[in-house]
């Protein structure tokens, strides 16, 4: 089968507008009967359940340091195999990286990679003539495959006449799908990680897509869009980038509106190496699964649910029961968070299950934010040691008076906690909670070593209840 029609949606720079226009084409296409699979460039959580949300569909994460360009183009053709065409999201800048002069990590990397050509949202805000010498220098600078463009933040029909006279003259082979105007419908509450998720206000985000999409229909030309996406190439297959040896076992995870940021390849992965997710809330209270072999407490905004998870006592219990029980427990980010004994939050002090520790508290600048290469130096519920992976980190918290506890990790590259990283409590050597985000595709043994970890507690037998 070939691969799917694909357009890469690229922005001149970051909050160039990309995301909300992206989101919009997405729910545009889809309602006009299109079975559209979104995509997003880099590490992201956020920005991708707005895609998710557009389309029906999970949306993709593309990123070529964290994994290999075989591993990119078999994670597209497996998610996009049986649709319409797929859009991709860039990220930041089109050339943006991890470098300042190669193109590893970027948005055009992937294009390239895909064969896919390029759609760049060009913030116009006070610009007419000097959108072309944008354009042109976008194009030029690696010969960037930029076959349309669409002016974002343009103040009325004149001034959009006048830069697209412009882009006319001077990049005639580029097409112009048109704009989008500046209006309130195209703005929505950004946080210190990015735009507000969608899980907490499903609804109200629904609403907001609607118009916003009712928005893009009207001002730009989608048969065009679609028409570009279908010039794209061909694609190779790739290679699967995860480990498969199933460990029959149930998989503990965490899933409300202050953790979910998951990737569902991660999940996905979980459940080829024989994991059964069996999803609970700790914010609505909600105990573990007691037929539960392991835990996956994801990321997200524990701080913004802090007195609800306080508040929460079946569900820190059962967390801690577990714990102490031997079975594997893995936290990233905001699940190691919720793993502390305590979050301080706005000049408060919050109750967490107390399974490490030490005191979380909340500060008003990053304290850390990079992709990471890591190297286990012991034995961990997601890690075997010798093992080296990549991931990403990025958190406005930090930890305080952490104590009993060692590292799992050196971090090779980022930030981590002074070089280390992989807290395990003294004692409870199954627990491992860590600032690092990881994709199944960034940590090809993520999956099967926590559905290996998992089946063993299992075997150990406990008595725990029924499947």
């Amino acid at each position: 089968m070939p691969a799917a029609p694909r357009v890469v949606v690229a922005g001149t720079s970051s909050a160039c507008g990309k995301t909300l226009i992206t989101a919009g084409i997405v729910r545009a296409l889809s309602e006009e009967g299109f079975d559209v699979q979104p995509f997003k460039v880099g590490p992201d959580y956020i920005d991708p359940s707005y895609h998710w949300l557009a389309s029906g569909r999970p949306c993709g994460n593309l990123d070529t340091f964290l994994f290999r360009e075989e591993h990119v183009r078999w994670l597209f053709h497996r998610r996009s195999r049986d649709a319409d065409l797929a859009v991709i999201e860039g990220v930041r800048g089109l050339y943006e990286g991890i470098g300042a002069v190669g193109v590893r990590g970027s948005t055009y990397h992937v294009s390239e990679v895909l064969n896919a050509p390029i759609v760049l949202v060009v913030n116009a805000r006070s610009l007419t003539k000097s959108v072309a010498a944008v354009v042109l220098g976008y194009r030029r600078l690696e010969g960037a495959r930029i076959e349309g463009v669409i002016l974002n933040h343009v103040r009325s029909e004149l001034h959009y006449r006048k830069a697209r006279r412009a882009l006319r003259k001077y990049v005639r082979d580029v097409e112009v799908l048109g704009y989008v105007p500046r209006t309130e419908r195209m703005r929505v509450e950004y946080r210190h990680l990015g735009l507000v998720p969608t899980p907490e206000r499903r609804r109200e985000l629904e609403r907001r897509l609607e118009g916003i999409a009712r928005l893009i229909a009207e001002h730009l030309d989608l048969d065009l869009l679609v028409d570009i996406a279908r010039r794209a190439g061909p694609v190779g297959r790739g290679e699967r980038p995860w480990v498969v040896e199933p460990h029959r076992c149930r998989v503990a995870v965490a899933l409300d509106e202050a953790f979910h940021f998951y990737y569902p390849e991660n999940l996905e992965a979980l459940e080829e190496n024989g994991a059964r997710v069996l999803r609970f809330s700790p914010v609505r209270d909600e105990e573990v699964p007691a037929s539960a072999d392991a835990l996956y407490l994801g990321g997200g905004y524990p701080e913004l649910f802090s007195r609800e998870l306080e508040e929460a006592e079946a569900s820190r219990d059962s967390i801690r029961e577990l714990a102490e029980s031997g079975a594997p427990v893995y936290a990233e980010c905001g699940g190691l968070m919720y793993l502390c004994r305590e979050l301080r939050h706005e000049g408060e002090r919050y109750r967490m299950t107390g399974v490490l520790d030490a005191s979380v508290e909340m500060t008003p600048r990053v304290q850390g934010l990079s992709y990471t290469v890591a190297r286990s130096v012991r034995d961990t519920p997601v890690a075997r040691r010798g093992e080296v992976f990549k991931g990403h980190e990025f958190h406005y918290s930090r930890l305080l008076r952490l104590r009993n506890a060692r590292f799992a990790y050196r971090i090779l590259r980022g930030q981590g906690l002074n070089g280390r990283e992989g807290i395990q409590p003294r004692g409870l050597p199954n627990v491992l909670a860590t600032y690092v985000h990881v994709h199944a595709a960034s940590h090809p043994t993520f999956a099967r070593n926590l559905t290996a970890s998992a089946h063993e507690y299992r075997q150990e037998g406990d008595g725990r209840g029924p499947e």
